[in-house]
């Protein structure tokens, strides 16, 4: 029984599965091919859109260009006398028309050649428009090559060659808004595949979204159908079970077996029970042993202030935040002055006490929103948030004449030298934010140490 029971179970959910792979894999495989036709137009778009407005927009370009250049040209042909016109950047700008109009041809014969149609009637379209560019462009190449050889002889009578050249050069300019027009309708093409894939991956999403929803519902009415089924012919059966016994009856085997099942439902719940609790065990001595973790990472092990690896996370954040808010940050460095002298002449158990009252004395100076850290042998720094460098030089010069009055054990009076250092949000990062501020503290060292040194960027 207990066997059947389990397998009928397994035979509705490993059908529903199976049902549900299969409808996965298909919307699988159709994402696949919808991805492969995105891929192919943005492809398409890439080597031969993009390309193309490039090249319009540098021949708009290369066009205003050679625009200034015939205006210089006309200008001298009105004057009499003046024939020192230099053709060469003339003759430079209109090789570069024709290579960029060769260069748009040569993409959009490419484009032509597409399987899709529409692509193809498009780029057939630009082409045309492309060779009638350069065929009135060369007309008007040509008139002003006429009009370039001539000023040299001092032949000033163009005015029919100048009117020449400004009627063709007007047409030119029409032919070319016109290939910006039908690039365009190429890139409002591109604008329409885009919002057809984006349909057509909405359709995907919403279609997995329904199936595995109904799917899912379809699965938990089983289940829950094969489950309240079970439990009713356990409850029958121990029912009749009970009824036996109080009739003094024998117990008939199949409901014997109905007792099994209801042990093994039974069991099943206690077994379930206990792998909760021992999961809800297993996560609390692992969340302490995360959080053990992170403290040996990040505390300082002898003075219980925050180490390097803490300060270099948490001053980059800082550094962040200023950004980001625009607030004021302020980097205090010290270290002990003379610190080797207190290890040979005391030893080092009385240096780790000196490092850790000076860790006291400093925390006590500072506030509750500032931190303090170890960041090397007897070196520290306190990170001062919203805190301009003004104040923050003052809380520095708080913690030096607190440590200069503390009196520490065996070792009498001890001073530290300190430098601090506002974020700069102009010209500072996270590097440079910290070298000022040992900048600084050199320059107490160097001034005689016991001081406070501001370096204000």
């Amino acid at each position: 029984m207990k066997g059947r029971i389990r397998w009928t179970i397994a035979m509705k959910v490993g059908s529903i599965i199976s049902v549900l792979i299969l409808f996965i894999l298909g919307l699988l495989i159709h994402s696949i091919i919808a991805l492969s036709e995105i891929q192919a137009d943005l492809k398409e778009i890439a080597d031969l859109d993009v390309p193309l407005v490039e090249v319009s927009n540098e021949i708009e370009v290369t066009q205003l260009e050679l625009h200034i250049e015939m205006d210089e040209l006309l200008r001298k042909n009105l004057k009499a006398g003046e024939t020192d016109f230099d053709g060469s950047r003339l003759k430079f700008l209109s090789g570069k028309v024709y290579l960029l109009i060769d260069k748009g041809i040569s993409i959009a014969e490419t484009g032509t050649k597409l399987e899709a149609p529409q692509s193809a009637a498009s780029f057939k379209r630009v082409s045309a428009a492309l060779k009638e560019l350069k065929t009135d462009f060369s007309g008007i190449d040509q008139a002003l090559a006429r009009l370039t050889t001539r000023l040299p002889s001092k032949e000033y009578d163009n005015a029919e060659l100048v009117s020449h050249i400004l009627n063709s050069d007007e047409r030119f300019d029409k032919k070319a808004i016109r290939l910006i027009q039908t690039i365009q309708a190429l890139t409002e093409r591109k604008e329409a595949i885009a919002v057809r894939h984006e349909q057509a991956f909405k359709i995907i999403n919403v279609s997995l979204s329904a199936i595995g929803v109904s799917l899912g519902v379809l699965l938990g009415i089983l289940i829950v159908t094969g489950i309240r089924t079970n439990i009713f012919r356990l409850s029958k059966r121990m029912e009749e079970v009970t009824t036996a016994i109080k009739e003094n009856r024998r117990i008939p085997v199949g409901e014997s077996d109905s007792i099994n099942s209801s042990d093994e439902l039974g069991g099943l719940s206690e077994d379930l029970s206990n792998m909760i609790d021992s999961l809800a065990d297993d996560i609390a001595r692992r969340d302490e042993v995360s959080k053990q973790l992170y403290e040996m990472a990040t505390i300082d092990h002898l003075t219980k202030s925050f180490n390097r690896l803490k300060f270099d996370e948490a001053h980059r954040a800082e550094v962040e935040r200023s950004k980001r808010t625009g607030a004021d940050v302020t980097l205090v460095v010290f270290d002990i002055d003379h610190f080797k002298r207190i290890n040979d002449g005391f030893g080092h158990d009385v240096g780790d006490t000196t490092l850790i009252d000076v860790v006291k004395v400093a925390s006590n100076a500072i506030r509750n929103i500032d931190t303090l850290y170890r960041t090397g042998g007897e070196a520290f720094a306190v990170l001062l948030p919203d805190t301009t460098i003004e104040d923050g030089a003052a809380i520095a010069e708080r913690i030096r004449a607190d440590v200069e009055n503390h009196t520490f054990d065996k070792v009498g009076q001890v001073t530290i030298s300190l430098g601090a250092a506002g974020f700069n949000h102009s010209s500072d990062n996270a590097e440079t934010w910290v070298k000022r501020a040992d900048e600084a503290l050199y320059q107490s060292k160097e001034t005689g140490r016991n001081r406070v040194s501001a370096n204000h960027g």
